[in-house]
């Protein structure tokens, strides 16, 4: 094994939560149980306190390659079980675990889960060179002035997982904590990815003797500090469904503050009969201690991959301790994008479909035999911090605490002045968003207008062709019209002329009615007479002459019927 340095300066630099936490803090009660079912209890760890003392001293202890804190005679380890308890999160049980890489790119997933579109992104990117990633400012801005309450949620939790649960960023949310978002709201178990960087960012300082953590702090500060003296608790019977950890961790009451010195020296002294094994707010849950055909729990980061025994920590729910298997857990560790790694990836993800839990048992803090003698051969090659020198230790400290002043100061002013330069861009961005749209605009309206002005002069062309025609269609219906007013003249000349003959022949009739009347008279006489000639005088004295004049006047009607032929 690498030989590990003496000496470790731990940077605990933190994101400024205010902002997120004045949000929350602001939010009606309904809204708040809503966030609680659907993303458990992370809310809390916005005014959780680190220790940071109490974390610059244990990471001394930490052993990279049991990925254990070697406590005297202690070993001890943040488990799935004890953050599952802590962040009562609804997916805590799945076997589904994330998938580093899997779909899409994470440009596309934000842009889902802020309600907007991918081509609203533009200029909103952050790139430092080494990954991609979405300003707080901007996730602000949508959790303040989105409608939908569902979005205004999922963005809210997002900032507190890249701010909060992996903090790798400052002010910004890395793309993969996106894409580990985004298989969150489909069912996925976060907690196994945030004990990989829990554990990855531990080795990485430890190994180095300097470095950023880059886990949780908050989560690491209430494991650690829930395993020593508590002057007042407000923990709940862990029996109990309806608790809240975390707050109550916050509302107990634990020793004052100590130097990272005198943490040093409590922790070099920590024995199986001062520390408490079993937190206050842990009950006795069974224990997934491996994971498909590994002996151990393989664990898949958002950045690389890293395993740890939880079988060698049983006494932390109150089982008995043994010699677990541990045959290469040293060597599985990786960071994502060295070749062969996808196959690793797969296998892992397999691996968790398959978990192995053991029960609690009886509640003990023993040993089997020949535990104590197999421990001690594992620490032969872990370098332990030795008891300091008070002189050269304070006046290093000192020191190195002075500098640590300056540098959050330093960092705390390029912050204010990233946010207020942040600020600026995006005032820029949107005023350059609402020029571009107005020139869009324009053109567009210019366009139309163009367009129109086209099209109204077809139409115009058209409404000249058609009143040509309609004109020679009136000149045509003139023509038209004036023959029929002639031919209605010449009909009505004709009606007038067959009207006057009409009359004519009314009156020549009218004389021959009467005429006849006359000739009819005349007959009957000629009749009378005639009978009265054959019965008494006899046909020879009738008078020739009566005679001749009738059969002339005969005559004469006969020509004059015929002129009405």
């Amino acid at each position: 094994m690498t030989q590990l340095p003496k000496r470790v300066h731990l940077t605990l630099t933190q994101n400024n939560l205010q902002e997120l936490k004045d949000i929350y803090d602001g939010w009606p009660t309904d809204r708040r149980c809503e966030f609680y079912l659907k993303f458990g209890h992370i809310g809390f760890l916005l005014s959780t306190p680190i220790d940071e003392a109490m974390l610059r001293a244990a990471i001394h202890f930490w052993d990279p390659r049991y990925r254990v804190f070697v406590f005297g005679e202690v070993d001890m380890t943040p488990t799935h079980e004890e953050y599952a308890v802590l962040l009562r999160m609804p997916s805590a049980t799945s076997g589904k675990i994330y998938k580093p890489d899997a779909g899409y790119g994470f440009k596309r997933k934000l842009a889902k889960i802020m309600g907007i579109e991918v081509q609203d992104l533009e200029g909103l990117i952050k790139n430092n060179g080494e990954s991609e990633g979405i300003p707080w400012y901007v996730l602000r801005d949508v959790i303040l002035g989105n409608p939908d309450n569902r979005v205004r949620l999922n963005v809210f939790a997002l900032a507190i997982y890249g701010l909060v649960l992996f903090p790798k960023a400052l002010g910004y949310v890395d793309g993969k904590i996106v894409n580990l978002f985004e298989q969150l709201l489909d069912n996925a178990n976060p907690i196994p990815a945030i004990l990989a960087e829990t554990f990855r960012s531990l080795n990485h300082c430890r190994i180095n003797g300097q470095g950023r953590f880059t886990g949780c702090a908050q989560l690491l500060t209430i494991w650690l500090k829930s395993h020593f003296e508590c002057l007042h608790s407000e923990f709940k019977d862990p029996n109990v469904g309806d608790r809240f950890p975390v707050e109550e961790f916050k509302m107990s009451t634990w020793p004052r503050a100590m130097s990272r010195r005198a943490w040093m020296e409590k922790l070099q002294t920590v024995t199986a009969t001062n520390v408490i094994w079993k937190a206050p707010w842990m009950d006795r849950p069974p224990l997934l201690y491996r994971c498909g055909n590994y002996s151990w729990v393989p664990l898949l980061g958002l950045w690389g991959a890293i395993a740890y025994a939880p079988a060698l920590v049983r006494r932390q729910i109150g089982s008995l301790q043994f010699m677990p298997v541990t045959y290469q857990l040293d060597t599985f560790e990786f960071a994502y994008g060295i070749p062969g790694t996808r196959k690793f990836i797969f296998e892992v993800c397999e691996a968790w479909k398959n978990i192995h839990r053991v029960a609690a048992g009886a509640y003990t803090n023993s040993t089997t035999p020949g535990y104590p003698e197999w421990r001690a051969n594992r620490l032969s090659g872990l370098v332990i911090p030795e008891p300091f020198e008070p002189e050269r230790d304070d006046e290093t400290d000192d020191l190195y605490e002075e500098r640590e002043m300056h540098y959050k100061a330093a960092m705390t002013e390029l912050q204010e002045e990233n946010a207020a330069l942040a600020s600026e861009k995006v005032f820029l961005l949107n005023e350059l968003r609402v020029l571009r749209a107005q020139a869009q605009e324009r053109i567009e309206w210019e366009n139309y207008m163009l367009k129109h002005n086209n099209m109204l002069q077809e139409s115009l062309e058209e409404l000249i062709t058609r009143n040509r025609a309609l004109e020679n269609q009136v000149m045509e219906a003139r023509s038209h019209r004036d023959r029929l007013e002639e031919e209605r003249n010449q009909w009505e000349k004709a009606a007038e002329y067959w009207k006057g003959e009409s009359i004519k022949k009314d009156c020549k009739a009218y004389q021959f009615v009467n005429y006849l009347r006359e000739v009819a008279a005349e007959a009957r006489n000629m009749e009378e007479e005639a009978l009265v000639l054959k019965a008494g005088i006899g046909l020879g004295s009738l008078s020739g002459g009566r005679v001749e004049a009738f059969l002339k006047k005969a005559y004469q009607q006969y020509k004059y019927v015929g002129q009405f032929h």
